[in-house]
């Protein structure tokens, strides 16, 4: 159904301040079938100093009713209490500076930042905290993995940007409507969060899949590095690779929901995921050596694979993490079992046994991230072991039972909030026994 949550904001970008003016309103439906006594947003942002001021806030026309920010948790007293099928909107006038990629608060990436060339705006603007057993769900800041649970929304953003080069690339997902140089709107519906991202002396390539999404790809000159053959192209690689991968997972999972996919080249190492819009880490273009064993082929298929694993499927991506990233991980050689088999072996030393190795001893696939206090460990876990553990529970079940239990899960779960319950529970009582079984041998869990 329609999302119970609307997001209307008008961005004000300065750009060569790397700031930001925002008037958001959020129109929130009650379909908890509970009274709420408060409304708790999730303000990403003012996780980094001085990020976010806030400078006025009116719920439903009333000034100043009292709030609380306290890191990334807003949480807002409602003048009078919302029933159930009642809405209620709260508009917020916030400034935005973006810190310097490299120098915000920890866990926040360079998906929220600048550098020279590059603004990224990745979950700037607020957004609602999920509900669940009568409690809203927010979790504290972890510089390890993600830590947001968020339901789909509509956005409806108007951008104006002061100052902009001509050569700006501005890298959306959703229907972008560009009505001046400077003045852009974009809609986007049932998206689990909202990410964009302004490029200066970048490029912009295409390809439509076969099922007819269009892939967008934005990168800048130091993608291409020379070879010795001549210039090495990993943009056009990439792209041919993303497009592959919204081609085959959308045959596995389910139609991938939306008419776009936008890749973009980031100033930050890695990757990252959004609904309709993930990063791939600039490092990986510029140290890409032409073949598909590589980094820059896997990051890009792993980030395009969390647009059914965290975009459509949800999870506690602070407690059930190997919902998305082992998933999302053990995509990765599902995609060159079909394009590129002769990988595959390479893939698993390469990728899994270079840092999990048969006596592997780590912390469980199902761990949380506090359990963790640094990325190396956690990655090994949750991405690599996980990774281990798909490939037992492939073996043991047998492949088309295996992909046949994704696909229902994707299914089953599009839109929502899964649990590592309903996960396992869409097995048969004699699947969850061998499942029971191979996890235990392999993960401790």
């Amino acid at each position: 159904g329609s999302p119970s949550i609307t997001h209307t904001a008008n961005v004000n970008i300065f750009f060569t301040q790397n700031a930001a003016d925002v008037t958001q309103v959020t129109r929130y439906l009650n379909l908890t079938g509970e009274i709420l006594e408060q409304i708790i947003f999730d303000v990403e942002a003012n996780r980094v100093p001085a990020a976010f001021t806030l400078n006025s806030l009116r719920v439903d026309g009333e000034e100043a009713p009292a709030y609380e920010l306290t890191g990334r948790q807003m949480t807002i007293s409602l003048p009078q209490p919302l029933p159930p099928g009642c809405s209620i909107e709260i508009e917020m006038i916030f400034r935005l500076v973006l810190p310097v990629i490299g120098e915000g608060a920890a866990g926040i990436g360079g998906y929220f930042g600048h550098s020279q060339r590059q603004l990224n705006f990745g979950n700037a603007l607020p957004f609602l905290a999920t509900r669940q057993k009568g409690d809203w769900v927010i979790h504290p800041v972890s510089a390890i993995g993600e830590q947001i649970v968020a339901d789909p929304a509509n956005w409806d953003v108007r951008l104006v940007i002061e100052g902009a080069p001509d050569n700006l690339i501005v890298a959306a997902p959703g229907t972008i409507e560009q009505h001046d140089a400077g003045e852009i709107h974009i809609l986007f519906e049932n998206s689990r969060d909202f990410a964009f991202s302004l490029n200066t002396g970048a490029s912009l390539a295409s390809q439509v899949t076969a099922n007819g999404v269009t892939v967008e790809m934005v990168t800048f000159e130091d993608a291409i590095v020379p070879g010795e053959n001549g210039p090495i192209r990993g943009p056009a690689h990439a792209l041919e690779a993303a497009a592959r991968a919204v081609e085959m997972y959308s045959d596995l999972f389910g139609q991938y929901p939306y008419d776009r996919l936008v890749v973009v080249q980031g100033d930050f190492p890695d990757g990252m995921e959004y609904t309709g819009l993930v990063f791939v880490g600039g490092d990986w273009f510029r140290t890409y050596p032409g073949t598909p064993a590589s980094y820059l082929f896997l990051i890009t298929v792993h980030e395009v694979a969390h647009q059914w694993w965290y975009a459509s499927v949800g999870n506690d991506q602070a407690f059930n993490p190997f919902l998305d990233e082992a998933l999302a991980t053990y995509s990765e050689v599902i995609f060159l079992e079909e394009f590129y088999p002769d990988l595959r072996d390479w893939w698993w030393d390469f990728r899994v046994g270079t840092f999990v190795p048969p006596d592997y001893n780590g912390l469980p696939v199902n761990s949380s991230v506090y359990q963790f206090d640094s990325i190396r460990p956690y990655i090994n876990a949750v991405y690599l072991n996980g990774a281990n553990m798909f490939e037992a529970l492939r073996q043991a079940l047998g492949t088309d039972a295996f992909f046949n239990w994704l696909r229902r899960y994707a299914e089953a779960s599009a839109r929502r909030i899964a649990t590592p319950d309903q996960f396992w529970a869409l097995l048969t009582p004699a699947q969850q026994e061998i499942a029971a079984e191979t996890r235990a041998r392999l993960t401790g869990q």
